[in-house]
């Protein structure tokens, strides 16, 4: 397993919703992740997606303690400032041909940077932009 890995919204929706058809799925491999002492990196795009998400499925109540928790967590948040925001501007021009979405290319760009690899999620985009997806794959 990579020293970093990216958590992206879907992962981050399984983790607290019981009916997901990922929950069961990601239990095991979050254990893993803090066993072998990977490094988490996030956005706050994701961040925002996941709250969206909860407050849309009913789970409004979830996000409050949740993203206290990912704040007083060890999970590192990449912030989007105004030249990295025209960054994934370029990027997400470059890859009009892809339904990949506004989030997803900063999470992109992110992961490039940073030499990340792997991500926890069960988008497909993740792969089909050349990451290894460590859910749903």
């Amino acid at each position: 397993m990579a020293s970093d890995v990216f958590v992206d919204t879907s992962a981050f929706f399984a983790m607290l919703d019981r009916n997901d058809q990922w929950h069961e799925a990601v239990k095991p491999l979050v254990a893993r992740l803090e066993r072998s002492g990977v490094h988490i990196v996030t956005t706050d795009y994701v961040l925002d997606e996941t709250v969206t998400l909860l407050q849309v499925r009913g789970l409004r109540y979830v996000a409050g303690p949740w993203l206290d928790g990912i704040l007083a967590g060890s999970c590192e948040i990449v912030w989007k400032d105004a030249a990295r925001f025209d960054e994934v501007r370029r990027f997400y021009a470059r890859h009009a041909d892809k339904a990949w979405s506004f989030t997803d290319c900063f999470s992109f760009v992110v992961m490039r940077e940073r030499g990340i690899t792997q991500s926890l999620t069960a988008d497909h985009h993740f792969a089909q932009a050349g990451f290894e997806r460590l859910l749903g794959a």
